[in-house]
């Protein structure tokens, strides 16, 4: 089965995907950590503290359409890769991830009004975060989770 292939490389490098997606959560919710105890002494560099010192910088819009198109895309593949596309609970979740996350890649962009823009470095940054999360949720409610009735 694809889910089964999915992280083959793991293996071959010694690691069972579980442990990887364990690590990888606590390592997430660490940085979690570091990120809030950070942003209490720095000004994040978007927003109204948008500023060159940043390094180059993007139009505002298409920033969040590169930032936020990845979890509906991956989050959709990851369903895909699944192991039970017939179950409800999952079908829910998969809806529920798609529609708030489409508005916000598609939509809410082209809604943001004036001329700002954003650093690509927070650009970066939001595209990392949002790949990592979309691994997380998606791989773990459709392939790595007990089962939903």
């Amino acid at each position: 089965m694809a889910g089964e292939n999915f992280m083959g490389f793991l293996a071959i490098l010694g690691f069972e995907e579980v442990l990887f997606f364990d690590i990888l959560k606590y390592t997430m919710m660490g940085i979690g950590v570091l990120v809030f105890i950070t942003l209490l002494f720095v000004k994040a560099g978007y927003g109204r503290y948008a500023n060159k010192k940043w390094g180059p910088q993007i139009d505002n819009r298409w920033g969040w359409v590169l930032m936020e198109c990845v979890p509906p895309i991956l989050f959709f593949v990851f369903f895909l890769l699944g192991i039970d596309h017939t179950n409800i609970a999952l079908v829910v979740f998969l809806l529920i991830w798609e529609i708030h996350y489409v508005q916000r890649a598609f939509v809410y962009p082209f809604l943001i009004r004036g001329k700002k823009r954003i650093p690509m470095v927070i650009v970066g940054m939001g595209l990392i975060f949002n790949g990592l999360n979309s691994y997380i949720q998606g791989r773990y409610l459709f392939y790595l989770h007990p089962n939903y009735a």
